[in-house]
């Protein structure tokens, strides 16, 4: 079983500090997140996060189990930055700094939609994935992408 975390300082090689976003009416969301990847072996992920902002721009931050912030995302058009706070790496996009910190390729802007209540069923299919947002109401989202493999499982507890 493999921790968001582990390792994650060998991924932070470069140094830029990634920019801040002004306040705004952004949409947020604060929760737990859980992703597992059915590799071999099987690699599962869990943290804490705050997500602010839209699949265009915005900040996620992510912490360990006991509440210390393990990594920043903040992304903008054609960048992505990864940061601990004193060191950061530099992406083209959201969708390839969540794989490098989850080890998972997430379908961001459906992610943002599922987040907001909005499916595209078809879509969804399109890419691999099916999402169950049953229980949204309840703070609960679970998202499995069955092609291509490996099998991807994220949930989403969203606090309420």
């Amino acid at each position: 079983m493999r921790l968001l975390f582990v390792g994650f300082a060998a991924l932070l090689v470069a140094c830029a500090a990634p920019p801040r976003l002004a306040p705004s009416e952004q949409p947020q969301w604060t929760g737990r997140l859980s992703i597992k990847v059915e590799r071999d072996p099987v690699q599962q992920t869990s943290a804490g996060f705050t997500l602010i902002g839209n699949a265009a721009a915005g900040q996620l931050n992510l912490f360990t189990p006991l509440g210390g912030k393990a990594a920043e995302v903040v992304w903008g058009r054609d960048f992505a930055t990864i940061s601990d706070g004193k060191m950061g790496r530099n992406f083209p996009d959201l969708a390839t700094a969540l794989y490098q910190v989850t080890g998972a390729d997430i379908p961001v802007s459906n992610l943002f939609d599922w987040l907001q209540g909005k499916q595209d069923k078809a879509l969804d299919t399109s890419i691999g994935w099916e999402a169950d947002l049953t229980r949204l109401e309840s703070g609960r989202i679970v998202a499995t992408r069955l092609q291509p493999l490996p099998r991807i499982e994220l949930r989403v507890v969203l606090e309420q």
